[in-house]
């Protein structure tokens, strides 16, 4: 649909152009064959000052808008789970809107404006399935998840290009980058505990939202799958995490230095942070993988190590260092002296009771023990 520009259509070449703003809409369902969970989506473009589209890759430039609308019905329960165990099925939704300056689209099977059809095209454009999508010169992202109308994630994300395979669900986003998720805990202790954003109205407390928030910059890139739910972040990457009231709430690094925080900052060379197949209490379990330079900052505790792993349904924080550079924790209030510092191969600390065990120790620090 043009909103006032050229159109211009050459079925020789397969070629079509728009000159000046204009609107597209496609819609798609998943085959029937396929192994994913059955899916509805819709893709609305538009664009402000041209589209170039040659039957199967189309070009949108300047100030270009798109909403993808998925609705899938998924299990409730790890889909490795035998069939009798499986929770029942649920309507999930994915909104998502991006800005960009530049984006590609491009389908699975070229259409033929001419009708002449040919092995690889299609003749109609009806039920046409997008293969990839790539945003260029920059992009802002903004993601809604909602579960039988409840929502249970908001995800924004920016950073240079995007590129993303609608099909097989991989993705790839040049830095510098940065992501921040507020989403459902999936269990009921979070890594953090933070003082309400002071820009948001009074409203629930963090114990009572059940909300966690999740923010991390990189600069290399970031690699991932969306039906996985996973993500790699690569090169100089900053996390910070923590529970917060509202899903509009944010946290600054300063509140790990709160009183009674529970907020922990994380610094590392590449972080991997996947969903836990099982889902507990309507929210998503979130695992972590730290490794390179690993160091972590709570209120009550510092850590270094080589490799870091995280399991939020167990509150398990494990350390590992190398065999010639151990993994060291120090734990206590540094403001009251108490401080005990552990330094072994392998460390677990569970942060929630503060329960700590080392595997091959190779130093424990008494002198100021903790009391």
């Amino acid at each position: 649909e043009s909103l006032g520009g050229l159109i211009e259509l050459d079925q020789g070449s397969n070629r079509m152009s728009i000159r000046g703003p204009g609107r597209m809409t496609l819609s798609q369902a998943t085959p029937r064959d396929s192994s994913q969970p059955r899916r509805v989506e819709s893709l609305n473009v538009v664009w402000l000052e041209g589209l170039d589209f040659d039957g199967q890759t189309a070009t949108y430039r300047k100030a270009v808008t798109v909403r993808t609308v998925r609705s899938m019905l998924k299990r409730d329960s790890a889909r490795a789970a035998p069939p009798a165990v499986r929770g029942p099925r649920k309507l999930q939704r994915l909104f998502t809107d991006v800005k960009t300056e530049r984006l590609v689209v491009t389908l699975r099977r070229k259409i033929d404006f001419g009708g002449s059809g040919g092995r690889g095209t299609d003749r109609s454009p009806r039920d046409v399935e997008v293969e990839t999508i790539v945003c260029q010169d920059g992009f802002d992202l903004i993601n809604r998840t909602l579960e039988e109308g409840r929502q249970i994630s908001y995800d924004q994300f920016a950073a240079k290009n995007l590129w993303l395979n609608q099909r097989t669900g991989d993705l790839k986003a040049d830095g510098p980058g940065r992501l921040t998720s507020v989403r459902i805990a999936g269990s009921g202790i979070a890594l953090g505990r933070n003082r309400r954003d002071a820009s948001q109205p009074d409203g629930p407390t963090e114990e009572k939202s059940g909300l966690s928030y999740l923010d991390v910059r990189y600069q290399g890139q970031l690699l991932g799958n969306l039906h996985d739910r996973e993500m790699r972040f690569v090169e100089a990457v900053r996390c910070i995490r923590g529970p917060v009231p509202s899903w509009q709430s944010t946290i600054a690094e300063d509140a790990v230095d709160i009183p009674g925080s529970r907020v922990v900052l994380l610094n590392c060379d590449q972080l991997t942070v996947a969903e836990a197949p099982g889902r507990v209490n309507g929210g998503s379990s979130v695992e972590f993988e730290a490794t390179g330079n690993v160091s972590i900052e709570g209120h009550d505790f510092t850590a270094r190590a080589s490799r870091m792993t995280y399991a939020e349904a167990k509150d398990l924080l494990v350390l590992e260092g190398t065999g010639r550079n151990d993994a060291v924790i120090t734990r206590g209030n540094p403001q009251g002296g108490s401080m005990a510092r552990s330094a072994a191969r392998k460390i677990l600390y569970w942060p929630g009771s503060q329960r700590l065990e080392v595997d091959d120790g190779r130093f424990l620090d008494l002198t100021h023990a903790l009391k």
